[in-house]
Formats: C-alpha cells, sequence, structure tokens
C-alpha cells in the first residue's frame, strides 16, 4: 500500500515547478468563481469546500507542498508569495474571500488523520464502482476494498441484452480493466458477506475471514424476484441480470425449442427478444392488457405489440401461469390459468426486483423495502452508507423515499455516497428519471414523470417489485392536472407530459419510440424545471406542431438559459 501511495503522489505531482522552500499562497478573491479545482485537485484532501459566511483562514500541516492547487487554478486567482518568516512545517494559509454576493469557497482545516481511513464497498456494480472512485479522487492514501462475489471486475449490466443478442462480445461489456483498480489502488477481494458487525467494525464473510472497516458502503443491488407457483424450482426456470445468466440462457437456448417468458418491463422484453434471436419459439405472457403498463400507454403499447408479433413472437395478454410443469426435475412446459398448456423447455422469469436486505438484520439499519438513506446516503447506523439499487432515497420529484434500478442513478448515488464518505457533506439530488434502450429493433426513451398508469385501478405506490431498468417516480403522481401531447408516426412516436407547478407551466415527461432527435432537448427541459408557458398552446395542439414549438424552444433557451417567455415565443414562430 505505501508503494502504491508513493507512486501516486508522485504521479499527481508531476510537471509541477519545484516550490521555494518557505512561501505562502495568497489569494485575489475578486477572480474567484467557485470552480472548485483547488479543492478536487488537492492530493491530500485539506481544501473542503464550504459555504460559510466569514472568511477563514486554513493551516494544515498534512500539505506535501505540491502546489497543485495554484498551479491548477484557472482564473489565477492564487499566486505564490515568498515569505521572510520560516512558516511552522509545511504550511499554507489560504482564503477565498466573497464575489459577487456569492458565498465563499473556504478552506478549513483538515484533521490529522493517523493511519489511512479504511473503506469498505460491498458491491462492485454502477453504484460500488463509483464510490470507490469518487473517494479515491478525494481521498489518496485511504485504503480501499470492495467485495464481490462474481470473478469479473466492474461490467455493463445493461450490456447483457446485446450479449445475447449477438451485437457485443463478453470483453466489450468490462467497463473497468483490472489495472484500472491497481492504478487506483483499490483492492477487489472475492467472497460473500454474510454479517454486518457495526460494533466491532467488521463485515464476515462465508469462508471465515472477515474485513475490517471505518467506512462501510452497502451497493448490493437487488436479486430478481422469484416466481410464486409451482414448479418455480424446476431446471430450466430462469432469471436475467449477470453476466453468467445471459450464459445460461445461451446454452439452454442450444437445445430448447420452445420458451415462455413472463414479466412485464424492460428485462422480460429482453429476455424474449434474446431468445427469439437464439432461435427459441417464444412465447411472451403479461398479466394485463398492454406491454409495460407502468410507462407505456395504449397506443404506444399497441405499436410495440404490432412489432414483436411481426417478428413471430407469440403475445398473450391478461395470461397469468397457474403451475410450471416439469419431468424428471426438468421444465416441460406450463399450465395457464385460462386451463390452456404450452409446451416449452425454458421458462423466463422477470417480474421485478428485491433490494437485498439480508445483511441488515441484526445491524440496527431501517429498512422498508431498501436501505433507507438520509440525504447524505447514511443509514441510520453512523458510518454505514447505502446506494444503487438496494437504498431507497430521497427523491425530489415526490417527496417521497423511492427504489431505482436505473443504471444512471446507481452511479450517481455511489459517486455522491463517495463522496460523503470521504467526508464532503455533499446531499444527493435526484436527476430526473431517465432510461434509454432498444426493443425489438425499436430505440426507446423514457425520462421524467409519464402518468401513463391513471387508468389502472390498483394503487401503483403499493407496487410489489421494482423491474429492473425502471424507476419508482414513472408510476406516480404526485398531483395536478396533466396535459398529454401526443405524436404518433409509422414507427415512431413522441409523448409529452405537461403539469402545472407553483404557478409555471412545465413539462415533467416524455417517452420517445422511434425518432430520438428530440431526446436531448427533452430531458435538458425536464431537467432543469423550464417553465414552457410560451410554448403551451403548440403543445395542447399536439403533432408535429408541438414537436417544432420544442425544438425551437429549447434551442432559445440553451443560448440564453434564463430566456423571457416573450421572447421566447417570438423565436419560435415558424
Amino acid at each position: 500500500m505505501f508503494k502504491k501511495l508513493t507512486e501516486f503522489l508522485t504521479n499527481a505531482v508531476k510537471g509541477v515547478d519545484p516550490l521555494p522552500p518557505v512561501y505562502q499562497v495568497h489569494t485575489d478573491g475578486t477572480r474567484c468563481v467557485q470552480c472548485g479545482v483547488c479543492v478536487y485537485n488537492c492530493p491530500m484532501d485539506i481544501p473542503i469546500r464550504d459555504y460559510a459566511r466569514q472568511n477563514q483562514t486554513m493551516t494544515d500541516s498534512r500539505c506535501i507542498r505540491c502546489g497543485l492547487c495554484v498551479q491548477r487554478c484557472p482564473r489565477g486567482t492564487l499566486r505564490f508569495e515568498p515569505t521572510e518568516e520560516p512558516l511552522n512545517g509545511n504550511v499554507i494559509p489560504l482564503e477565498l474571500v466573497r464575489r459577487n454576493g456569492k458565498q465563499p469557497a473556504t478552506i478549513q482545516p483538515v484533521r490529522h488523520v493517523a493511519a489511512p481511513r479504511r473503506y469498505l464497498i460491498l458491491g462492485n456494480g454502477a453504484a460500488g464502482i463509483s464510490a470507490a472512485e469518487e473517494i479515491r479522487r478525494r481521498d489518496p492514501i485511504g485504503e480501499i476494498t470492495i467485495l464481490t462475489h462474481e470473478p469479473y471486475p466492474a461490467y455493463s449490466r445493461p450490456g447483457i441484452a446485446y450479449l445475447i443478442l449477438d451485437q457485443v462480445s463478453e470483453k466489450h461489456l468490462i467497463s473497468r480493466s483490472r489495472e484500472h483498480y491497481e492504478r487506483l489502488g483499490l483492492e477487489l477481494v472475492y467472497g460473500r458477506a454474510t454479517r454486518i458487525d457495526p460494533s466491532a467494525r467488521q463485515v464476515h464473510l462465508d469462508d471465515g475471514r472477515s474485513l475490517p472497516y471505518d467506512r462501510l458502503l452497502l451497493a448490493v443491488g437487488s436479486r430478481p424476484a422469484r416466481a410464486r407457483m409451482p414448479g418455480n424450482d424446476l431446471d430450466g426456470v430462469i432469471t436475467f441480470d449477470t453476466i453468467d445468466s445471459a450464459r445460461d440462457l445461451m446454452r439452454r437456448a442450444r437445445k430448447a425449442h420452445a420458451a415462455v417468458v413472463i414479466g412485464g418491463g424492460i428485462t422480460a422484453m429482453e429476455m424474449v427478444e434474446g431468445l427469439h434471436h437464439q432461435g427459441v419459439h417464444t412465447h411472451y405472457l403479461l398479466r394485463r392488457d398492454r406491454i409495460w403498463s407502468s410507462v407505456f400507454n395504449r397506443e404506444e403499447s399497441n405499436m410495440m405489440a404490432e412489432r414483436i408479433t411481426n417478428m413471430g413472437i407469440v403475445l398473450h395478454f391478461n395470461e397469468e401461469i397457474e403451475e410450471i410443469l416439469g419431468r424428471k426435475g426438468k421444465v416441460v412446459g406450463v399450465r395457464l390459468k385460462s386451463g390452456r398448456e404450452l409446451k416449452c423447455q425454458i421458462v423466463g422469469v422477470a417480474i421485478g426486483v428485491r433490494p437485498r436486505l439480508e445483511l441488515t438484520e441484526g445491524t440496527g439499519i431501517e429498512t422498508d423495502r431498501g436501505i433507507l438513506t438520509d440525504e447524505y446516503l447514511q443509514t441510520s447506523v453512523p458510518g454505514i452508507y447505502a446506494a444503487g439499487d438496494c437504498a431507497q432515497i430521497y427523491d425530489r420529484w415526490t417527496g417521497q423515499h423511492k427504489l431505482d434500478s436505473l443504471w444512471p442513478s446507481a452511479v450517481a448515488s455511489g459517486r455522491a455516497a463517495g463522496a460523503n464518505m470521504a467526508g464532503a457533506r455533499q446531499p444527493y439530488v435526484k436527476g430526473s428519471p431517465f432510461n434509454a434502450c432498444q426493443l425489438f429493433g425499436v430505440h426507446v426513451t423514457a425520462i421524467g414523470q409519464l402518468g401513463a398508469s391513471r387508468d389502472e385501478e390498483e394503487d401503483l405506490n403499493q407496487i410489489r417489485f421494482l423491474s429492473r431498468g425502471s424507476s419508482e417516480v414513472w408510476t406516480t403522481e404526485a398531483g395536478g392536472a396533466y396535459v398529454s401531447a401526443f405524436d404518433q408516426q409509422p414507427g415512431s412516436s413522441t409523448r409529452l407530459i405537461v403539469r402545472e407547478i407553483d404557478g409555471e407551466i412545465r413539462l415533467v415527461g416524455a417517452l420517445l419510440m422511434g425518432n430520438q432527435a428530440l431526446a436531448d432537448p427533452l430531458r435538458d427541459l425536464i431537467e432543469h424545471e423550464v417553465p414552457v408557458d410560451a410554448i403551451l398552446p403548440e403543445i395542447q395542439a399536439g403533432g408535429e406542431t408541438a414537436l417544432v414549438a420544442v425544438r425551437r424552444f429549447w434551442e432559445a433557451w440553451r443560448k440564453r438559459r434564463e430566456p423571457d417567455s416573450t421572447d421566447l415565443r417570438e423565436a419560435i414562430k415558424v
């Protein structure tokens, strides 16, 4: 570890001019734009961004005199100035002052750490690796250990859908090489955690080992929900969420003649398409009257259904399995609740996911359907954090704690958790739900609140499972009147959801199928909560009129960022 630390610090200061033996760093506060470069580049994590009301001066004995704070300041705010009197060790007084009414980014003392902090991350998925990288960016000397039960470095789980379509190879799924772990000083440990001991700050493994920690992150993800029906344990009942499960699907497909897949979300459709591509005659069962009912409206579902049936896949709406039939321990078919029987050798189950909560038992960590965290991703037990699929995090759209299995959300929550574990005290602000995928050759992008399920009789806040690749925010309506503009053309459709919030008209959701030209503009307008009062008549008109108006509005907004509605109305005129 000492050798890795030495190499890291050596690389950090390469190219930096030697400094005088005794010096001070002064600031020209009027030039500071609070970009944070001085904070983020310090290899010893000495400066800490803190918007305080008064100027503060920092002296810290941890400074290694690398000079990165001065050398890399893009505004020339910081400068070296020799001093006649020797300072106490390698001390650099810094202060940043108020500029243009902004609160100053001040430099505060960092307490002396006698030994490197020990970070332990359970899980090597999107949240786990993102947290590890953020910790290393802020703490160059901390000991970071990642525990995983899979024999691979971090890989793209959404990418396994393209693996079974033979569009990518396994090596293309790997997102971090083993050299990447070594370069950052991340220790990858293989094994399964069985128990957390918060009082001893240790995690016990199934092989008898134990791992100590000062800060612990639970990024253990979720597991596929099991089908609750007779025969669910037969050989041939499969799920789909890892490289190994993709290998298993392709192996079974080589010998199977027919398959049945159940589930209404993205994963189920990926399994259906993958099995069909592998040459297996596939039946797709949905217990409702449309596809992806938490997101698609009826027109969108019909469009996708036509695409699926034209490929030769058999769709069964309003149908469920009563029993999985077996012979000699293997799947041979299914009996439906309608009484019909279908022969098959594979039953694909994708009815949702459940956060892994077993490690929280007996720890005092509070849970609901997931691991509850505060806005800093910390659980009810100090020093233990949670991120990714397993975490139930506060959602700014609804004011509630929500589960989210979207890949970008796992990355973002992992980074926020890593920053806070390293001492940043940085609240996690959830962005607008966003997911882009390709289903049966159709590009689909879902953004924000879609309100697709308003006609459902059941209370969708009581959903049993969350589908992988989905967000609960999509199926939640927080009240208020919605206006939906829908434009459908051959092979393409766009739906916009508009709502009045605090007296302003805003886009709160969008779903695009096929043509993706408006994906980035709509994401910008929704994410930044831009009022769209100026183009409400065009949106209400729907069709091509609405789409052209949104494009021109976005272009004008992007140029001016905070434009006047009157000016924008002039800008969008044809």
